[in-house]
């Protein structure tokens, strides 16, 4: 279940406009906010192994049953996200780079927001932090210590 969430953590960093795959690589990141004037964005990135992927079984009193949801579970709070196949595709084509639009689609995607929201209210090791789109900083804090890593992925 670990190559499903990690693939599940991808994909919501990719929903959040993370581009380059590498940035969201053993992370799950949540855009905090979007500056134009300054041209800033902000993401939280939470390691993958703070989340737990598990599959549903329906309650029902049924002798034979199929399992038809995933849950995603950030394990230091109560966000979750119940997943059914019409989000688990969604979540797929996130990864190919797809953006959720349509009116139809949106219902799946509030869910999502969601667990997103309470994720945004706990505590991240690390942000990142694009600048006029190219510019990459990481903030990180350790121990007490707050540190700023500034990396060009551009330039790689």
């Amino acid at each position: 279940m670990s190559a499903i969430r990690d693939r599940l953590c991808e994909a919501i960093s990719r929903a959040n406009g993370i581009i380059d795959p590498r940035l969201a690589q053993k992370f799950l990141c949540i855009r905090t906010s979007t500056n134009s004037s300054v041209d800033l964005t902000v993401f939280k990135r939470f390691p993958q192994e703070e989340f737990e992927c598990r599959v549903l079984m329906p309650k029902t009193s049924h002798i034979e049953i199929l399992p038809n949801e995933l849950e995603l579970r950030h394990k230091d709070s109560d966000a979750h996200l119940h997943i059914g196949l019409d989000l688990f595709e969604i979540l797929m084509r996130f990864t190919e780079g797809y953006q959720a639009g349509a009116e139809e689609q949106q219902g799946f995607v509030v869910d999502l927001v969601q667990f997103q929201n309470r994720l945004l209210n706990q505590r991240a090791s690390e942000l990142l932090l694009l600048e006029g789109g190219r510019e990459l900083h990481r903030v990180r804090q350790q121990e007490g210590v707050i540190t700023l890593i500034k990396e060009d992925w551009a330039q790689e």
